[in-house]
């Protein structure tokens, strides 16, 4: 079963690829700065967490960081809707 989009998801795919269209992979702390509305980490690490769970989004290591990247299934299903 594919992922229902929430407004939220929706604003983090949106910033995901903006940064991937100019040639930038984002950090999650870099992320998490960016987005258009407030919210805990802890609670936007849980969204990120249900992205990764539905292979929307993966993280690679980077160093002491993670580096959040749009998988194929993640441009399948932004671009669907």
């Amino acid at each position: 079963m594919m992922l229902m989009r929430t407004d939220k998801q929706k604003a983090i795919m949106e910033i995901i690829f903006r940064h991937v269209n100019a040639g930038k992979f984002l950090s999650v702390r870099e992320l998490h700065a960016l987005l258009p509305y407030s919210c805990a980490y802890g609670s936007f690490r849980m969204s990120l967490k249900q992205l990764e769970i539905h292979r929307i989004i993966e993280k690679e290591k980077a160093g002491r960081s993670a580096l959040v990247k749009p998988t194929k299934l993640g441009y399948d299903w932004f671009r669907s809707g």
